[in-house]
């Protein structure tokens, strides 16, 4: 439904649906969020997150979807050197592209955040 002005004063970030229902646009989950997932390769990615990480493992709810293969889950995983705030990815059975789409569900295995847990759900597209 198309959304029009005027907004709510009880809410200012509410939106008049033309049918006159009031509707609050979709927010971001609390909590840490992924900034972004850059496509490097056809099989690599770096996750960005908004807050400083420490961890081990392979944090299988990192997944990817190539549009074809279905959600797949890390094989190696490097933690970012001295940015703390990435994950740098590598996927098998996938073949990644900027059309590629990425989504986290749950808390990532083996992650610490300084901020706090991440918020959940979370997905979104690849970036160059």
């Amino acid at each position: 439904m198309p959304l029009r002005t005027p907004r709510s004063h009880h809410n200012p970030t509410a939106l008049k649906n033309l049918d006159g229902a009031w509707k609050v646009p979709a927010q971001a989950p609390p909590g840490v969020a992924i900034l972004s997932v850059q496509f490097i390769d056809t099989q690599t990615v770096i996750w960005k997150f908004s807050s400083n990480l420490t961890g081990d493992g392979l944090c299988p709810q990192l997944t990817v979807n190539d549009g074809s293969s279905g959600w797949v889950s890390p094989i190696v995983i490097d933690w970012g050197g001295a940015d703390y705030t990435i994950i740098q990815a590598e996927y098998t059975g996938v073949t990644l592209d900027l059309s590629s789409t990425w989504q986290v569900l749950g808390q990532i295995d083996g992650v610490t955040f300084d901020d706090g847990p991440l918020g959940i759900p979370q997905s979104g597209a690849m970036v160059p």
